[in-house]
């Protein structure tokens, strides 16, 4: 009996903390282990990324959310292959992912995060390989944030940027982004 419900405890901590679709954490669990190591290691560079797939919404509009559901584990798949074991990953939720890089710096990752933007993924829909492209964002702490939030922020910033200037590619926070990215949109909404 002691051992059912220390079991149950490990498997409710375990399901808190990661998602169930693709095996990677959950917002909740990446946000917890990003700020224990930025507690931790306040002097440290490290890098927060953002990325999401391309038109997700077609996917699950034209191929069904089976094929939807599918590009998200092939995706979580991929990182999980492609960054190292001390990688923090995780699913925002819906096609929106995110990577924490422990020590080091946006220059140090750039050429990496260039390659896995630019890796060919496919899912399979009726026999048919279809294939998917994500755009990413990435920033640096502490050069552009004071915490975890801001980084994030920075990153997701950089995304958006992508997004503005068609799609499937990857960019790196700068200085003045934000208020440029704001205007932009601001002009696409009153359009």
């Amino acid at each position: 009996f002691p051992y059912t419900t220390l079991f149950r405890s490990q498997e409710l901590r375990k399901l808190a903390l990661t998602d169930a679709l693709t095996g990677i954490y959950n917002r909740h669990g990446f946000d917890k282990h990003v700020t224990v190591y930025m507690k931790k290691y306040p002097e440290k560079h490290c890098v927060g990324v953002q990325f999401d797939i391309d038109d997700f919404k077609l996917i699950n509009d034209i191929y069904g959310h089976a094929s939807g559901d599918k590009a998200l584990q092939i995706l979580a798949e991929s990182m999980r292959k492609f960054f190292p074991d001390h990688a923090v990953l995780g699913r925002n939720g819906g096609d929106e992912f995110c990577i924490f890089l422990p020590d080091c710096t946006c220059k140090e990752a750039e050429e990496k995060l260039v390659q896995f933007t630019k890796q060919k993924r496919f899912f399979v829909y009726e026999g048919e390989e279809r294939a998917f492209n994500i755009s990413l964002g990435y920033a640096e702490y502490p050069t552009f944030a004071s915490n975890r939030s801001q980084l994030m922020r920075c990153a997701d910033t950089a995304l958006y940027e992508i997004k503005l200037h068609g799609k499937n590619g990857c960019m790196a926070y700068r200085e003045g982004l934000e208020l440029r990215v704001r205007k932009q949109l601001g002009f696409a909404f009153r359009d």
